[in-house]
């Protein structure tokens, strides 16, 4: 690349005031070198962003007894995460357990109720995913196999049940068995039961409301030739049903941080793992006619070195491992990935899986700290943002992202020593930023675990910041907003305010004031003027207006303190005339 120190002014980061155009330099610290990323606004790698979301199992949540104050953490979580998807498992023994009858109501679909009642509340989408019909653990009794019709027609009632009956808007995809290339292994037959699939669902009218995902396919012992033939298989055939492809891979840890520059099972020895995810992408985009809309996403992403599949992986608590899932999200979804769905979210979901963000919950449901990283991706990283592919100096990842006009950016550092990163404006207009820093020695957290700014920078008089990115880390600057001042203002003027500015409305309090009219608000918390991230939360105080009590209530307090409240309830029922 180039190493030239001319600044190139781009679309970047809007903060306040508005700074509409910026770019970035990267200081090289190994050569003493500037070198140049640009990101010009035509850089675009995903328009159509979903983002950075986890799978989501409840399989052994009845033998861990995960409980309702289980489920108000792991909600609070979600909520902090602001986790744009979730890929649920689901069976069909669940709803169907003796092949003849449909039970709603058994421990399972209660459990699974509880899940999509969260992130029907949350706003987050549903990939749900039927484990198949291959082998007895996942298989209702009397469906024989994927292409058995039952098989379709149990998946068609299902889903039904869900949507119209309970009502869950939020689930957009469904997944006709989880990895069919392991499960079913036979590509006509699970070809046969997809379409059977398809076909009940338009029958059933859920045509509308559900998006099939193929294939779901995945590799074998880390070999990726095992995808290659499902994924081209799903394109070529499907494309008229399917509406996302979704492909799972476990990356290898020097792979991915090395960028895949050796190993003998690439199309070319120089290969990024970049390069590889855009290269299944371009099949799509280039092969099926609508395939430039529709969405392409890591189904599953996690590490592969010595994993226990499919328990877990022994550097799961490694800090190491918060790095590698970072870099893996950055270059999967520079790639042209609409979402990279991290396996898994919790260990409950399984029995003795070591996979999640946190333990299980004989464990303690404790925060592993790669949760810090996935976290921030998922939290500053929205859907619907435009993500921006700049250029890039070696072993630095870097990932932007827009949405309602604030701004993140995301620097993985895959370096052995301190970088120097300097933001600089076009205009040199002043702005500000959070930065959220998370390095072997520096992450800070509050109470819950959840991430807090490193640090809060403002670009000097020439427009520039400049902060150290710490040798194998990940740090992530979001645009900061100032807390409106709406302290006097009506209500329903201070929420506008507040929304307007970028911001949500927090808890709202009523309070009797003898100064500051009805309902107007008497105090905000934070107050005027804070420094806040965008969709952080403003709490008002609201006056009810002075308290005071009409004169006929008083006189029944003084003549009820007298023992004639008798009289006094009279007097104010009868007044005189």
């Amino acid at each position: 690349m180039s190493m030239s120190s001319r600044i190139v002014p781009v679309t970047f980061l809007r903060a306040i005031p508005v700074v509409p155009l910026m770019c970035l330099v990267i200081v090289a610290s190994a050569a003493g070198e500037n070198a140049l990323i640009e990101m010009p606004a035509t850089e675009v790698a995903n328009a159509g962003f979903i983002g950075f979301g986890a799978e989501w199992d409840s399989y052994q949540y009845v033998g861990y007894g995960v409980t309702d104050a289980d489920f108000k953490v792991i909600k609070n979580r979600l909520r902090y995460m602001r986790l744009p998807m979730a890929r649920i498992m689901m069976l069909t023994r669940w709803c169907f357990p003796d092949g003849s009858t449909y039970d709603w109501n058994t421990p399972s679909m209660q459990m699974l109720y509880r899940q999509l009642d969260i992130c029907q509340e949350l706003g987050i989408t549903v990939n749900l995913t039927d484990w198949g019909a291959e082998v007895e653990w996942t298989t209702a009794p009397g469906i024989e196999g994927v292409e058995d019709p039952l098989y379709a027609e149990v998946i068609g009632t299902y889903l039904d049940y869900l949507v119209n009956e309970r009502g869950y808007t939020n689930i957009k995809y469904f997944t006709v068995t989880n990895e069919p290339n392991w499960q079913v292994g036979d590509w006509d037959r699970w070809k046969t039961g997809f379409l059977n699939v398809a076909a009940e669902l338009e029958a059933r009218g859920l045509d509308q409301h559900i998006t099939l995902v193929a294939s779901d396919t995945t590799a074998g012992d880390s070999d990726v030739s095992d995808i290659e033939p499902w994924h081209v298989s799903a394109v070529d055939e499907l494309s008229d049903t399917a509406g996302m492809y979704s492909i799972h891979h476990y990356g290898k840890r020097a792979r991915v941080r090395d960028g895949w520059r050796e190993g003998p099972w690439f199309n070319r020895r120089d290969e990024t793992f970049e390069n590889w995810w855009r290269a299944r992408w371009d099949y799509v985009r280039e092969n099926d006619p609508d395939g430039a809309a529709k969405p392409c996403i890591v189904g599953e992403a996690g590490m592969d070195d010595d994993a226990n599949h499919p328990s877990g992986s022994p550097y799961i608590d490694d800090y190491d491992y918060g790095v590698f899932m970072a870099d893996y999200a950055v270059q999967a979804t520079r790639a042209g990935s609409a979402a990279v769905l991290a396996w898994m979210l919790c260990d409950n979901a399984h029995e003795g899986f070591y996979w999640g963000m946190w333990t299980n919950r004989e464990q303690g449901m404790q925060l592993r700290p790669w949760f810090y990283p996935w976290a921030l991706l998922s939290r500053y990283f929205p859907s619907n943002a435009t993500v921006y592919a700049p250029e890039q100096p070696d072993d630095i990842r870097v990932l932007a992202a827009e949405a309602a006009g604030s701004w993140s950016m995301c620097l993985v550092s895959r370096r052995d020593e301190t970088a120097a990163v300097t933001v600089q404006t076009q205009q040199g207009a002043q702005a500000r930023f959070a930065e959220y820093r998370y390095a072997e020695d520096e992450r800070p957290a509050d109470g819950q675990g959840f991430p807090v700014p490193f640090a809060e920078h403002e670009t000097d008089a020439e427009g520039r910041l400049s902060l150290d990115l710490p040798a194998e880390s990940v740090v992530v600057l979001r645009s900061v907003v100032l807390a409106p001042d709406v302290v006097g203002l009506q209500r329903q003027e201070a929420e506008s305010a507040i929304v307007g500015a970028g911001m949500a409305i927090g808890e709202i309090t009523l309070e009797h004031s003898d100064t500051i009219p009805e309902g107007s608000v008497i105090r905000q918390d934070p107050k005027p003027g804070a420094g806040l991230t965008e969709g952080a939360t403003v709490s008002i105080v609201v006056s009810r207006g002075p308290l005071h009590m009409p004169t006929a209530g008083i006189a029944a307090l003084i003549l009820g303190g007298l023992g004639l409240g008798g009289l006094a309830s009279r007097s104010v029922c009868r007044p005189r005339r």
